[in-house]
């Protein structure tokens, strides 16, 4: 459901070049290609990004802690090639970023919908993804939504990855990898806690973090994303060192019971083929485009509900047939809310008719007093309605019935969808 985050494929290539910053006599080369990767990734995602230099960030730290001699003589070098980088990065994307934060609809922040909604389950890091081998449809209970299945590690990798550090705790790499996966999956957990399902009111290791700038922004369940690299880091330094160990004159069935061990506990983790939903069929009405007729430049069709990030409606799916020249309020995007901090929402800010229709879609149970007449009135200017459409749908009766009675006169069956217009009456 988000390919921008999906493609992930530039992350190692950071990690390695922020790596070899270190190098002696070539900050300048090493430098420009972070810089260069750092704005290819701009552009990706910013949020991957910002994870991935977070993760890296605490990757060095902790590795400069355990090797203070190499990292002292290492530290002129590594700052040179990160200030080259830095210079190249703020050359190329210096004003997408202006234009980003203070330019037209900006917002500051998604700090209400992140703390409220996007902290890691704890007891995620234990189970199964849905689409895995050993998932099943309750294991999205865990989890904010079906595509934020970021931290399912399951029970058995994440019995072995304790065993693991705890036999490579002598390898200062293992600890500051297994640094990194344990500050991520501690942060994932978010603003508040959430345990076995539920949301608690027990603040988390979030909630300084969360009106930071930038830190404002991030979608904190994604954070345990950090934690895949440390992982397989672990993971391919306990092969190397099952592969090398002394396991006296007779290694092969020793040796093939840890590589088993390893295997156990990643096969339930191998993805299932994801199901493939057809879509409903475009309505005659828009895919002959017979719309355009009571649509007049300058307004709008108003589906029934309202497009909303709860409802995101066929209507998106219809405006692309169309050549996006069918205009409707509302529909999916992050943009500002009303207040004056203007503060990142998921959709805009409801109208009363939105959360009208919204109730009826859910319950199938609508009462609609004298208010609510005037205020479908409003919100139908506010829209610059010229005609509202309603499709087959669950609750289709009850949904037709209220919007009658809110607008006072019943529709036309037109090719496919409840038709009413409204023209002459906005």
């Amino acid at each position: 459901g988000h390919p921008n985050i999906a493609a992930q494929f530039l992350v190692p290539l950071l990690v390695l070049a922020g790596c070899k910053l270190g190098t002696p006599g070539r900050a300048v080369r090493n430098g420009l290609r972070l810089g260069l990767l750092v704005a290819c990734q701009f552009f990706l995602n910013e949020e991957i990004l910002f994870v991935t230099a977070i993760g890296s960030a605490v990757f060095v730290a902790a590795w400069a802690l355990l090797h203070r001699e190499r990292a002292a003589t290492q530290v002129r070098t590594f700052a040179r090639g990160l200030v080259v980088a830095v210079s190249v990065v703020l050359v190329i994307v210096a004003f997408p970023l202006y234009y980003q934060f203070f330019g037209p609809q900006h917002y500051n922040g998604l700090a209400t919908i992140a703390s409220a909604h996007d902290g890691t389950d704890i007891m995620s890091f234990f189970a199964f993804p849905t689409s895995s081998l050993a998932g099943n449809a309750d294991s999205v209970r865990l989890a904010p939504n079906l595509v934020e299945e970021n931290a399912f590690f399951g029970w058995p990798l994440a019995g072995l990855l304790v065993v693991t550090t705890l036999v490579l705790w002598h390898n200062r790499l293992a600890r500051a990898g297994a640094a990194v996966a344990v500050a991520f999956g501690v942060l994932a957990l978010g603003s508040h806690l959430h345990v076995n399902g539920h949301a608690s009111h027990i603040p988390g290791p979030w909630w300084p973090l969360r009106h930071l700038p930038l830190f404002d922004s991030v979608i904190i369940t994604r954070l345990a994303l950090a934690m895949v690299p440390p992982i397989a880091m672990l993971l391919a330094l306990l092969a190397d060192q099952i592969a090398s160990y002394d396991l006296g004159p007779r290694p092969r069935i020793p040796r093939l019971l840890m590589f088993s061990a390893i295997a156990v506990a990643l096969l339930p983790l191998v993805p299932t083929a994801l199901p493939a939903i057809g879509r409903p069929e475009v309505p005659l009405f828009i895919a002959s485009g017979e719309w355009r007729s009571m649509v007049p430049a300058g307004r709008t069709l108003v589906p029934v509900p309202i497009p909303n990030p709860h409802f995101p409606s066929q209507t998106l799916q219809w405006a692309l047939t169309q050549n996006l020249d069918l205009a409707f309020p509302s529909g999916y995007f992050i943009g500002p809310d009303d207040s004056p901090k203007h503060t990142g929402r998921f959709g805009p800010s409801p109208r009363p008719t939105t959360d009208l229709l919204d109730r009826v879609a859910v319950t199938g149970d609508y009462v609609v007093a004298a208010s609510d007449r005037d205020k479908a009135r409003e919100d139908l200017r506010y829209w610059r309605a010229a005609i509202v459409v309603l499709a087959p749908q669950r609750n289709e009766d009850a949904l037709r019935n209220a919007t009658s009675t809110l607008l006072g006169f019943q529709p036309a069956w037109k090719d496919g969808l409840w038709v009413w217009d409204v023209r002459d009456r906005v």
